[in-house]
This record gives C-alpha cells, structure tokens and sequence, in this order.
C-alpha cells in the first residue's frame, strides 16, 4: 500500500485512517531512515509485553518461590553435571 501524506507546518504527520486500521492497536513506531528514505515501523508495546508475562494464577507466593528456587537448583546441578561429567 503506498499512500501520500503531508507534513504540517510542526513537521507532523497524520496516518490515513485506513493505515492505522491496518496496524490495529499499535501506538508506537520506530522512524528510521536509510538512504534518504523514511520507515516506519511498528513496536510492541513494551508495558504490554511486560504485563502479558504477569502471572495471575498464584495463590500462595512463598510455595512458588520455593518451587521456582528448586527447579533453579535442579538446572543448575543439570548444567554441572553436562559440563563437568
């Protein structure tokens, strides 16, 4: 899709509303250019990310602290022994 926009006089842009219906509920863009050209770029975004790996599911927080440290040491004794037979 190529589409012509104009910058204002503050050097802003505005996305036609059918390119943003293309790029659905992302806010953020990475502007790079290269050779004299513009690319725009849609980014996650990273307060998303992060929220999408909060867990809700933990009732007792020092039992999964517990399981978390033993499947650590379990990995870690796993690597131990790969490396030093």
């Amino acid at each position: 899709m190529e589409v012509l926009v104009r910058l204002d006089e503050d050097g802003k842009i505005t996305l036609p509303e059918d390119v943003r219906a293309m790029l659905g509920s992302i806010r953020l863009l990475r502007l790079t250019v290269r050779g004299g050209r513009l690319v725009l770029e849609p980014v996650e975004d990273p307060l998303k990310r992060l929220a999408s790996l909060v867990r809700t599911d933990i009732r007792d927080v020092e039992v999964e602290i517990c399981r978390l440290r033993k499947l650590a040491e379990e990995e870690l004794m796993r690597a131990v022994r790969e490396r030093w037979g």
